[in-house]
């Protein structure tokens, strides 16, 4: 500013209550990683990062048929071993595929302390863990998991109708009101002009005179003359 420079020019002091302005420093926001640990991008572009069949076995694999307590780091780390899948792909699919109901063929997990839920792989995806791992039986136990599967499909497929149509109903009373608030207001509108038309009418006819009213009254006055 002008007193540093003056100040600089001749050793002056600045004069007193006058402040130095202070250079701000503007602080960057750190950048906001994307999905999963790293901030990969989706590396296979538009095409949705699911969890393919080939690498399924492996997430089977890694909860097992005695299940986890530890979903979020079981999913975190699939997701930055797998840079193809994405962590709402590989969430979804976790939840697919696991129960927190204890299947009859596993033996209960040991307690641990608080308040942490076990997930189960379900029945019927034993058959993608290794021999060693599958449970005694357990062709039987996949067998009445499929059934129940196929239970809760129908299930979710009424249900989505079920909302489906009531969003259209919804839709449909919304579009019946609007019918019905506009033919009210063009009622409304021809009412209006019809009274006002009907009241210009009246007022024409009481107000003036016609060229037939004017004799009328001429001769009754030349009658009272007489």
């Amino acid at each position: 500013d002008q007193w540093e420079k003056k100040r600089m020019r001749d050793g002056s002091n600045p004069p007193k209550g006058s402040k130095k302005k202070e250079t701000q420093t503007v602080k960057k926001k750190p950048a906001r990683p994307s999905i999963g640990e790293n901030n990969r991008g989706n590396p296979l572009g538009n095409k949705k990062m699911e969890v393919s069949d080939d690498i399924l076995p492996e997430l089977c694999r890694r909860i097992g048929a005695r299940g986890t307590n530890k979903r979020m780091k079981v999913i975190n780390e699939f997701v930055k071993d797998h840079p193809e899948t994405s962590l709402r792909q590989v969430t979804m699919k976790f939840s697919n595929i696991t129960t927190k109901t204890l299947p009859a063929c596993v033996p209960p997990p040991e307690k641990h302390a608080g308040r942490a839920f076990c997930f189960f792989l379900r029945p019927r995806y034993y058959h993608l863990l290794p021999e060693d791992e599958r449970p005694d039986e357990w062709k039987k136990y996949a067998k009445e998991d499929e059934v129940v599967w196929k239970e809760e499909c129908k299930t979710k497929a009424k249900d989505k109708a079920k909302k489906e149509q009531k969003i259209k109903d919804m839709m449909e009373d919304a579009s019946k009101l609007q019918a019905s608030e506009t033919e009210s207001m063009d009622v409304s509108l021809d009412f209006s002009t019809a009274t006002s038309s009907v009241a210009n009418t009246t007022g024409f006819l009481d107000g003036e005179e016609t060229e037939d009213d004017e004799p009328v009254k001429k001769k009754k006055k030349k009658r009272k003359n007489h």
